[in-house]
C-alpha cells in the first residue's frame, strides 16, 4: 500500500511513518489567514415530546452563561481571535444556548445553521 505524504509523494507505509511534516503542504506557509472553529453543545435541558418542550434547565442556562463568559475571557486574553459568526440549530435548546452565550460575547453575525431542523 502507498500513502501520499504531506510532500505530495506516494511512498510505502514504512517510509511514510519516518517522513517529516512539511508545513508548506498546501502552499500556505507564511499566510496570515487562520480559522478557528469552536464547537459548543447546548446546555442541559428538560426532555419533552416536542422541541418546544425541550427547554434548558436552570443548570443548562448556567452552563451556557459560563461558556459565554469563558469564550469572552479567551477573546480578551488573545487566546482566540474575536468571534465573528455564530451558527446554531433552530432547536429550542440550541437557540436558548446561543442567546445566552451571545449576551456574554456581545454582537456577532450569524443565525440558525438551517432553515428547519428535522
Amino acid at each position: 500500500a502507498a500513502v501520499v505524504t504531506a510532500r505530495g509523494v506516494a511512498v510505502g507505509c514504512a517510509e511514510a511513518a519516518k517522513s517529516e511534516w512539511n508545513p508548506s503542504w498546501d502552499g500556505a506557509v507564511g499566510a496570515r489567514t487562520k480559522h478557528h472553529l469552536v464547537l459548543v453543545r447546548h446546555g442541559q435541558y428538560v426532555y419533552g415530546k416536542t422541541d418546544k418542550e425541550r427547554k434548558l434547565t436552570e443548570l443548562g442556562r448556567e452552563q451556557a452563561r459560563e461558556t459565554g463568559k469563558r469564550l469572552a475571557d479567551l477573546e480578551a486574553k488573545g487566546v482566540i481571535p474575536p468571534i465573528k459568526y455564530i451558527l446554531y440549530s433552530t432547536m429550542t435548546r440550541a437557540t436558548e444556548t446561543h442567546e445566552i452565550i451571545s449576551e456574554e460575547l456581545g454582537p456577532c453575525q450569524g443565525g440558525p445553521s438551517a432553515e428547519k431542523d428535522k
